[in-house]
């Protein structure tokens, strides 16, 4: 039976491009290791099961960005809505209707 089951992924950069370490599949040893490096640079990193997708590490930044793209999280630009917020329109909004 085979250990090299995790599979480790992350966020490149502020982007919403998610990528997987060329090594995928690999030893739970070797994926955290590599997810501490990834960190580091302030990345969102996180390893998970290769066929489960069970997660057995996040960064504090994978976090956020999860519980970013729940259902019910507001919408990039959308933070004002949900702090009940009416933004006036622009001069140029005014102007096109």
């Amino acid at each position: 039976m085979t250990t090299k089951v995790w599979n480790l992924k992350y966020y490149l950069g502020n982007s919403e491009r998610v990528l997987g370490d060329a090594g995928n599949p690999q030893s739970r040893k070797s994926a955290l290791a590599g997810a501490a490096t990834i960190e580091k640079n302030g990345w969102a990193v996180w390893v998970e099961h290769h066929t489960s997708g069970k997660r057995i590490y996040e960064s504090a930044r994978a976090i956020e960005r999860r519980q970013e793209q729940a259902p019910g999280a507001a919408q990039p630009g959308r933070r004002h809505e949900q702090l009940g917020i009416t933004l006036k329109p622009s001069c140029n909004e005014a102007n096109e209707g």
